[in-house]
């Protein structure tokens, strides 16, 4: 799967120069090292847990790349300049911290990129795609489908430092960049950027920061205890464990041609699916639409979410499967009941949405997995 971090001329300058991808915030990440971190109620003594909430969904962000997912970088615009894409790039490593306290970058990089993966060149070409050839071109757009609505979502929001599209916009934006470039790219390991170009470069700079890994689950085992919002921390767990058990024997067919994604756009509000995933086979793609929630499940999440997504998904990821049957599998990540009635009562209600099957497209019954969380571990069980 491909992923877009956004950067300025500074910022892109270093990455290319050392060869990494970077997003996050001015606020360190203490949690990560002391489970127990007690935030401060003001700015000035720490990380407020609204920077903490802010920071576990950037993790979540860069939890979601693997080892060889595709990166493309996103310029923004400046000095009368379009916004540009270029590319393209590959992850060489897991995701990982760099705490503001400790980055040797600070000052050339002019700015807090804290959460970080190492890149290696894939096909890197030095000329950039601009917004409006990416964007706003309707040439070969036969169907609102086939436009970057991952990206133009991100645009109309103003958000995320780290944005992920799907195989369909990932493959239209690499045919965008190869004509751009009539299919020549840079022959090098090394590069830097000059003129709005991507250039060669005959020094070879080594990233030398030392990074710490983002495991979760400590802290999210804390808030859990002391009942605190932790639906961010939760999200960033499934992301980092999606394709580990036991939530791969309970959510995947397998984990070849899998694509993760996290706040997933699905509309110019603010409705966005907390995970999904997509699983591409010869005759068919499966898509699970995850909905997580710190608290016991509840009716609203049947009536009013999950129907609005599924309508999304048919509107503007099925027509991009012509020849294949898509598969949704509703799925809620939830507390456990500590009621049985209550739990069969929310079941009688999931058997009341609405569920599609017809030749090219299939809606499966509900899924609802429950968790729990004891002896610094967190439990899953499949309820229905």
């Amino acid at each position: 799967m491909t992923h877009v971090f956004i950067v300025n001329e500074q910022t892109m300058k270093v990455h290319l120069k050392y060869l990494f991808a970077g997003t996050g915030s001015s606020n360190d990440a203490p949690f990560l090292f002391d489970a127990e971190y007690i935030n401060p109620r003001k700015k000035s003594e720490g990380v407020t847990s609204s920077a903490e909430r802010n920071l576990a969904a950037m993790i979540a962000d860069v939890s979601r790349i693997r080892i060889g997912d595709k990166i493309i970088f996103y310029l923004q615009a400046n000095n009368n300049n379009p916004g540009m894409f270029f590319g393209i790039f590959e992850a060489a490593s897991e995701a990982f911290y760099q705490p503001n306290s400790n980055d040797y970058l600070t000052e050339e990089l002019g700015k807090s990129l804290n959460l970080r993966i190492l890149i290696r060149p894939n096909k890197v070409y030095p000329k950039g795609l601009s917004e409006h050839e990416a964007l706003d071109s309707l040439i070969a757009v036969q169907h609102p489908s086939d436009m970057c609505w991952s990206l133009i979502y991100r645009k109309l929001k103003g958000n995320r430092g780290c944005t992920m599209i799907t195989d369909k916009e990932s493959k239209r934006l690499e045919l965008l960049l190869s004509a751009k470039n009539n299919d020549k790219y840079l022959n090098t390991n090394f590069f830097s950027f000059k003129d709005n170009t991507i250039v060669a470069s005959n020094i070879e700079n080594t990233y030398v920061g030392m990074g710490n890994n983002l495991d979760i689950l400590p802290r999210l085992f804390y808030k859990e205890i002391k009942k605190n919002k932790c639906e961010s921390h939760l999200q960033a767990y499934i992301v980092q464990n999606i394709d580990k058990e036991p939530l791969k024997s309970l959510l995947l067919e397998n984990i070849d041609n899998l694509w993760i994604g996290n706040e997933v756009s699905c509309g110019v509000g603010m409705q966005r699916i907390d995970v999904a995933t997509m699983q591409t086979t010869k005759k068919s793609v499966i898509i699970n639409i995850i909905e997580l929630k710190c608290v016991e499940a509840y009716n609203e999440i049947i009536d009013n979410q999950i129907p609005w997504y599924i309508e999304w998904m048919r509107n503007y990821i099925l027509p991009t499967f012509p020849s294949k049957a898509v598969i949704i599998n509703p799925v809620i990540i939830a507390k456990k009941f500590n009621d049985q009635l209550a739990l069969q009562s929310f079941k009688e209600h999931c058997d009341t949405l609405y569920r599609a099957n017809s030749r090219t497209f299939k809606v499966n019954p509900i899924s609802l997995i429950t968790y729990k969380v004891e002896t610094n571990d967190i439990y899953f069980k499949k309820e229905y």
